[in-house]
């Protein structure tokens, strides 16, 4: 997450001072990819090597039966909190020029950046809870975040805005990370693949799907009801975790 702000303000500062054409970012990130090519390449391994250099290409999507019933609080959480990073990706621009009154790409991605950079904190605060503790705690904080982040909108209140993003993207990281060890944590090494794989499903299509719907109907709606929309899946979102993790709790599966 701390690595989508540095490319949002990367990309702005290109775009902002006029470094060259946009193709220039696209030339950076390519070096480096090829740096991150040259640094797993001389980094010692960490599994037990596998014969088929094809096969393991092929990408494993899975999710162990011991685990399957923790996936609805932790897939709910995956949608929600992703859902908001698309929100903010798509939309940072146009809250900049309303709350702002500016079209600057840099002060649209310092938004961006409030909600991603702090997921780190909340990432950091998750490992001093339980990984049930954690989801709660996190996707409930998250929710009146949300809620926060909502009606400074219709208010058009710029400091309650980032004050509310910051805790968004804190209680994010929470409830992500709490969610990820709730299923990691009662795995063996060789199905943490195909999890994780899965679990990657589930978040970019948390967040691409509502996009693409948004992408359709955007034009008759203005940002504040589109935020609405968001808001009303995070709390769809929020109430389904809250009863997973409940019936996860009592041992009902």
């Amino acid at each position: 997450m701390v690595g989508l702000s540095f490319g949002a303000f990367g990309a702005a500062v290109i775009q902002e001072y006029g470094f060259g054409s946009l193709s220039l970012i696209y030339i950076v990130l390519i070096a480096l990819l090829a740096f991150c090519a040259v640094l797993i390449a001389v980094s010692p391994e960490t599994v037990t090597p596998k014969r088929g250099v094809i096969s393991s290409l092929i990408p494993q999507v899975s999710v162990p039966k011991n685990i399957r019933h923790l996936l609805p609080a932790a897939g709910s959480i995956f949608v929600g909190t992703w859902a908001i990073g698309g929100f903010y990706q798509a939309f940072s621009s146009s809250i900049t020029a309303e709350l702002l009154n500016t079209n600057s790409v840099m002060i649209a991605a310092a938004v961006f950046a409030c909600l991603m950079t702090p997921y780190a904190i909340g990432g950091w605060i998750s490992g001093r809870f339980d990984s049930n503790n954690a989801q709660s705690i996190g996707i409930s904080a998250f929710f009146l975040s949300i809620v926060a982040l909502i009606y400074s909108l219709k208010v058009s209140a710029m400091i309650p805005f980032f004050i509310a993003t910051v805790f968004a993207g804190i209680s994010q990281g929470l409830a992500f990370t709490g969610s990820i060890r709730s299923l990691l944590d009662k795995i063996g090494p060789e199905d943490r693949a195909g999890l994780l794989s899965s679990i990657y499903i589930i978040s970019y299509s948390g967040a691409a799907i509502p996009n693409m719907i948004v992408a359709r109907l955007a034009g008759g709606f203005n940002l504040f009801e589109i935020a609405v929309g968001y808001g009303l899946l995070v709390t769809l979102v929020w109430i389904t975790a809250l009863f997973s993790l409940g019936k996860n709790k009592k041992g009902i599966f």
